[in-house]
């Protein structure tokens, strides 16, 4: 038996046969409401660029006699135009509102949030006091853990010297810079409890959190918005063009939330998941959630070097199943044991931290099945 061609209508004429009003006596419609039409056209623009928009209009303004479609072909045009920022028609839908307004943003993240905002909202957190660091030694740690997470490793007594030596190792100068610029972020008195009031200031925050941190990393941009798409793995962080969007778009849920704990958390996640920046998104991240929770005067939150697979597994699961739980354990559980050290002194924090398995490479840990345990 032989079987014909099968046929698929172009962008265009998909376009135009949707435009028409259509109304079904029952069961579906036979074409796309105006607020479904409109998502569909934001979604070109937000997956292949804004340039298919003109390319749809310009072959429906070709195919609009063929197909009697002269009447609808306008009406295609001014919501287009609408879309791209230059017309007047009224948007109904957020993504494309947003557009409109040259804001446009990733509606999957921001579905995202507001899950993670339905949990945080109703989450009850324990309320641990920030602990005292006179010489400093939970501030290092702070920018060890952090910056090991992202694979710039080094031994502990090496990031000592760097930290308070001022030692640069000569093979290493940029990985030394990065620890150091993570540490003078978080014991910098404008820095370390700063907070954002609006989405501008959002934004501007995260940017200069990242200039401070990659400052020996001028080939990286510091504190200048990603130009290209990056990924970790199998996650597709978002894209460029969005960035400026979804972050303000974070920005209307973080606002409503408790301060503390639960914005801590949400601002962790979303600078995650937008990862605006060539490099750097993690530790600014972790600076963030860590400044939220100072300004509250509750306990900063630590990854410990054994505790990164719980770390990662928790961003994942809120980021590919949408699920908040593992995110809001982890973080309890970090909280919890960093409120738990003693970080009066180097050496006895220090002796601590490797009796809870803190300083276990991942690895190593996964290997021996070594959990983080609470200092004795």
């Amino acid at each position: 038996m032989q079987f014909g061609l099968l046929y698929r209508s172009g962008d265009a004429r998909t376009a135009l046969d949707n435009v028409r009003p259509s109304r079904a006596r029952s069961g579906v419609a036979r074409t796309l409401s105006n607020a479904e039409l409109e998502q569909w056209l934001e979604r070109i623009a937000g997956n292949r660029g804004e340039e298919d928009l003109l390319r749809i209009r310009d072959e429906a303004r070709e195919l609009s006699p063929a197909l009697s479609a002269e009447a609808e072909q306008p009406r295609l045009d001014d919501l287009i135009a609408a879309l791209l920022g230059t017309g007047d028609s009224r948007l109904t839908t957020e993504p494309g509102r947003a557009r409109g307004r040259r804001e446009p943003f990733d509606a999957a993240r921001v579905a995202l949030f507001e899950v993670l905002h339905g949990a945080l909202a109703g989450h009850v957190p324990k309320l641990r006091p920030e602990p005292a660091d006179p010489q400093r030694v939970f501030a290092f740690f702070e920018a060890y853990f952090s910056n090991f997470i992202e694979g710039t490793e080094f031994e502990l007594g090496e990031a000592e010297e760097i930290v308070f030596g001022g030692v640069m190792p000569g093979e290493r100068p940029e990985d030394a810079h990065d620890i150091l610029g993570t540490f003078r972020v978080v014991t910098d008195v404008a820095l370390r409890a700063r907070t954002p009031d609006s989405a501008d200031d959002f934004m501007e925050m995260l940017r200069l959190l990242n200039r401070h941190i990659l400052e020996g990393r001028p080939a990286m941009a510091p504190g200048e918005w990603k130009t290209q798409a990056n990924r970790a793995g199998g996650t597709r962080f978002v894209a460029p063009n969005l960035v400026p969007g979804t972050l303000r778009e974070a920005w209307r849920f973080y606002e409503t939330l408790p301060v503390g704990f639960a914005r801590a958390v949400f601002a962790m996640f979303a600078v995650s998941e937008v990862h605006p920046f060539a490099d750097g998104n993690g530790r600014v991240s972790r600076a963030l959630l860590n400044a939220e929770l100072s300004a509250a005067e509750q306990c900063r939150i630590l990854i410990a070097l054994c505790f990164r697979p719980d770390y990662l597994g928790a961003l994942r699961a809120m980021s590919r199943q949408a699920n908040p739980e593992p995110l809001l354990r982890m973080a309890d559980r970090a909280q919890q044991w960093s409120s738990l050290v003693d970080w009066s002194t180097m050496p006895l924090a220090t002796s601590q931290l490797e009796a809870s398995n803190a300083l276990v490479p991942p690895d190593e840990a996964e290997e021996q099945g070594l959990l983080l345990r609470d200092p004795a």
